[in-house]
């Protein structure tokens, strides 16, 4: 009765109901008083061919009106209410977790952060393949990425099971004929709704980066501390590259046979928490370029240059005059960066060792950044050694050095 309801709303044979009724009523006696075939699936099906021809003067498939339709139009709404479950219980979450970095102490977080890179450094210093594979041995990069991978994982799982035991309780119904084998629609409606909840849950943490961001840069002008905010915009940075590498479940939903549901979804991942590290960014090129600048001028006016050109190794320079003699000249050329430019740059390392960064277009992004800014330095520098009250011309070692230090 309930198929023959659905066929009337959603084909409108309201004048032929009865007649279906009764032919179905007639069917299914002379089945049960003398079957003729060994198979009354074929033969059930061959009748509703020929009914559906009798009724509307053509072929149907009759079928799937009676049993493949309802059954997958149920089976999409269990499915879509399932992945909006996961998007909620996700957001609830990862609010708590953002509760809980945002509270940490900035010097403990800063010291969990430095030991866990310690360790994950070392694991890997003996690895020909270094650093590849490394972000997926992190388990816990951050306070509660892991949870977070471990809660989004649980969530699918139970989705999955909730949906096999949907089919498994419709396939051993008292039935006289079997289902169909609806396992390829079934399979797509769970990547496409897990790919709809997992374009949601990205949404969620662009959002929350966008707001993060603009806290960042308000503090920063109101000279605020910016570390907490920072630490939160990592997290959620560090959370896209983790989902993929370690929530595995997701990753067997989305990455079917033929499909490239999950290398699009693996790209969407890094590309929608790329922007939590352009703060990062910002405050470390911010934070070397002030003590560039203000060590810059303490290294060259006072008597460390002498020291350090001292150390600068002999050469020797072959030139050939206009009337044919050959002439040689010695002189001493830098072969390293200032020791100002190498403790710079080492804040910088110390900075990507410290949150365990290996995205290569963060990193070229970072190194883009804080080129730019340490040429400007430098060009600073030199004008104002050669304008106001006390200008005087730069000496030969340092010109040298100052070179050697911009090239490099």
């Amino acid at each position: 009765a309930d198929s023959l309801v659905f066929i009337t709303n959603a084909k409108g044979l309201t004048s032929v109901r009865d007649f279906i009724l009764e032919a179905l009523n007639r069917f299914i006696l002379e089945i049960n008083r003398e079957p003729s075939s060994e198979n009354p699936l074929s033969e059930f099906r061959d009748f509703l061919k020929l009914l559906c021809i009798q009724v509307i003067g053509g072929p149907k498939n009759i079928w799937e009106i009676f049993i493949g339709n309802p059954l997958l139009a149920k089976m999409e709404n269990l499915i879509s209410e399932n992945f909006r479950e996961v998007v909620s219980c996700f957001t609830n979450a990862l609010e708590d977790c953002i509760g809980e970095i945002s509270s940490l102490n900035s010097s403990d977080f800063g010291n969990y952060e430095v030991n866990l890179a310690n360790f994950l450094w070392n694991l890997n210093e003996n690895s020909e393949q270094k650093p590849k594979n490394l972000i997926s041995q992190v388990l816990g990069c951050t306070p509660n990425i892991f949870k977070l991978c471990q809660i989004l994982d649980n969530l699918l799982q139970s989705s999955q099971d909730e949906t096999k035991k949907f089919v498994t309780s419709n396939q051993t119904k008292k039935l006289t004929f079997s289902l169909p084998d609806y396992s390829n629609e079934i399979s797509h409606l769970l990547q496409s709704k897990c790919s709809l909840a997992l374009s949601n849950i990205l949404a969620l943490i662009g959002d929350k980066i966008a707001n993060l961001s603009d806290q960042f840069y308000q503090l920063q002008l109101a000279s605020e501390p910016v570390q907490p905010t920072l630490n939160t915009l990592v997290f959620l940075g560090r959370l896209g590259v983790n989902i993929r590498e370690n929530c595995k479940i997701l990753e067997s939903i989305l990455d079917q046979r033929g499909s490239e549901e999950w290398e699009r979804n693996k790209t969407k991942l890094l590309e929608s928490t790329r922007p939590a590290y352009t703060p990062w960014i910002h405050d470390v090129a911010n934070r070397t370029s002030e003590f560039l600048s203000s060590s810059l001028g303490e290294f060259t006016e006072n008597s460390h240059l002498s020291l350090f050109s001292s150390e600068w190794p002999d050469v020797v320079i072959k030139e050939e005059r206009e009337d044919g003699k050959k002439h040689e000249t010695t002189t001493c050329l830098p072969n390293k960066p200032s020791p100002i430019l190498y403790q710079t740059i080492f804040i910088v390392c110390q900075e990507i060792h410290r949150i365990v960064l290996s995205d290569q277009s963060i990193l070229s992004q970072l190194s883009n950044t804080i080129v730019s800014r340490y040429i400007e330095i430098y060009k600073k520098y030199i004008e104002r050694s050669k304008s106001g009250a006390n200008a005087k011309s730069i000496p030969q070692n340092l010109a040298l050095q100052l070179l050697f230090d911009v090239n490099w």
